[in-house]
């Protein structure tokens, strides 16, 4: 995209007075210059925009999230997992050759949440556990550590009410975003979607084991 700024500049009339002390009269001089106007174009391209993440297997992209099909199951209120058996074997996969061939991602954030079964304090250093090990992974597998913001949210962002098991297993979740691009933070292109403030949570076949 380009842009265009026009600098005018003018000439006016120019008159003077002239008086004659010695003989007194006064003798009236007038010079013209037709007003010159000049137009100087500058042209200033502007930077296209970052590239947009591309979704690899059976990933989507949702504004600034990464949707990979299924959850991560952990160990009962642990942070560890197995990484031999589908879903988890599926996930992480699709998760780490999305890092590989989106090179210009510089920052994804994964984010750890659960229900709000137990104490919030306990609820909130699980997640973030949880966040943890799953960068680990990551990192464990060729990713820079740069590249990566683990948090955890704990019980306060959850996708769906407490109010069932269902509900419950759907908010212990979790997410995946691309957060910086280039450097810089990803605005993606196109509309947000709403999920991307109060983040839906991904699909899942059968729900994971209890928080």
């Amino acid at each position: 995209m380009r842009s265009t700024l026009s600098l005018a500049v003018g000439f006016s009339a120019v008159a003077a007075m002239y008086v004659c002390s010695g003989c007194g009269s006064r003798v009236h001089v007038e010079a013209t210059v037709p007003e010159a106007r000049a137009t100087v174009a500058v042209t200033v391209a502007e930077p296209p925009p970052p590239p947009e993440p591309v979704a690899v297997r059976n990933a989507t992209i949702e504004g600034t999230r990464i949707r990979i099909p299924h959850e991560l199951v952990f160990a009962i209120d642990k942070s560890t997992f197995d990484d031999s058996k589908d879903p988890n074997k599926a996930i992480l996969g699709t998760l780490l050759e999305f890092m590989q061939k989106n090179t210009h991602v510089t920052k994804i954030r994964i984010e750890g949440h659960t229900d709000n079964t137990g104490k919030p304090q306990h609820n909130q250093d699980l997640s973030q556990a949880r966040a943890d090990a799953v960068a680990k992974w990551l990192t464990d597998h060729g990713v820079e550590a740069t590249r990566i913001h683990a948090i955890g949210f704990g019980d306060t962002k959850p996708a769906v009410p407490n109010d069932t098991a269902e509900h419950r297993a759907e908010n212990r979740r979790t997410e995946f975003h691309v957060e910086e691009i280039d450097g810089k933070p990803h605005v993606p292109h196109h509309h947000h979607h709403e999920g991307d403030a109060a983040p839906a949570p991904s699909g899942s076949a059968a729900p994971p084991p209890a928080h």
